[in-house]
């Protein structure tokens, strides 16, 4: 035979248009806009059709958006690797994660005051935040400089490295695209920057670098560690990456309950609807962008750069 003979047909790839309609087909896509649509309902019914109307602008706004930016700037991701780890490993490795996203989610509920009576005090791990937190006041003056990132980072990240998961396997690595994603929010953040020293607010040069080490430190990264490098990277392989997107999108928005009850006044339901229809959907914005960029760098900056519009 000729080498054209044993050559296999290509396969033409999807186009961009081809794999947005797939995705939007898929059972956990459709899963989660039924989820979102009942949150919906539940914060119109609970009296807070203001809110709803404004997280529904700017999910929907922010959603578009990104889906754009990975279009134009990412539009031919690598595929998935294939995993190291058995189906039983991972399986553990996500048990394992869970336990820290259950810990520090209920930690927050005590933080924003809205902890069900009894469960202020979790044994063990409270002393430890609060070991933690006392080192991060008196080394930074800031009790989550050393709180956030032990637990969310160091600890489980240890945990996982003793399963023997490589870090780039949870997102730690230069990625596909990776800044050419993250650009568009960079600029952003020095745009705003360059408005307020035009005003002649010249503060901001001082203050805006401190504002990122500090959202990086207790939030952006920290909070993408956690939920993007070391959870939602365990699922893909294991439930594949559209239901693992959609689980840990939403278990990132639950995760900020004690946020959201506390500033919808105590309303524990309430809250449950707007996290998931808020910071779910957010999530699901940081897991698209891990996703395709295979890193965490456009994700992470991405989660400062919102945080700083907030």
């Amino acid at each position: 035979m000729s080498d054209s003979q044993n050559q296999m047909p290509t396969v033409p790839r999807p186009s961009a248009w081809q794999q947005t309609r797939r995705a939007l087909a898929h059972p956990a896509a459709i899963t989660y806009l039924l989820l979102w649509l009942l949150a919906a309902a539940t914060l119109a019914l609970r009296g807070f059709t203001g809110l709803l109307l404004q997280i529904a602008v700017t999910v929907g706004a922010l959603l578009v958006i990104t889906w754009l930016l990975l279009r134009w700037l990412a539009p031919n991701p690598p595929e998935a690797e294939a995993s190291r780890h058995s189906r039983w490993a991972l399986s553990v490795q996500v048990v394992l994660i869970l336990a820290f996203v259950l810990l520090t989610g209920l930690s927050a509920l005590s933080f924003h005051n809205v902890a069900p009576a009894g469960w202020e005090h979790i044994p063990l791990w409270t002393p430890l935040e609060q070991v933690l937190e006392l080192a991060g006041g008196l080394l930074f003056g800031n009790d989550n400089w050393v709180r956030n990132p032990c637990l969310y980072m160091i600890f489980p990240g240890a945990v996982l490295l003793l399963c023997r998961v490589r870090p780039a396997e949870l997102g730690l690595r230069r990625g596909y695209r990776s800044w050419a994603v993250a650009a568009p929010f960079l600029l952003v953040v020095g745009a705003l920057a360059a408005v307020k020293v035009a005003m002649g607010d010249t503060r901001v040069l001082y203050v805006l670098p401190f504002a990122i080490l500090d959202n990086f430190l207790q939030n952006g990264f920290m909070e993408e560690f956690l939920f993007r490098g070391a959870l939602q990277t365990r699922l893909n392989p294991l439930i594949g990456e559209g239901w693992s997107l959609v689980i840990s999108s939403l278990l990132f928005g639950v995760w900020h309950l004690g946020a959201t009850t506390a500033m919808l006044g105590g309303d524990y339901l309430a809250g449950l609807a707007m996290s998931i229809a808020s910071q779910g959907a957010i999530g699901l914005v940081f897991g698209m962008i891990a996703n395709r960029t295979r890193s965490l760098i456009a994700p992470t900056v991405a989660h400062i750069t919102l945080n700083l519009l907030g």
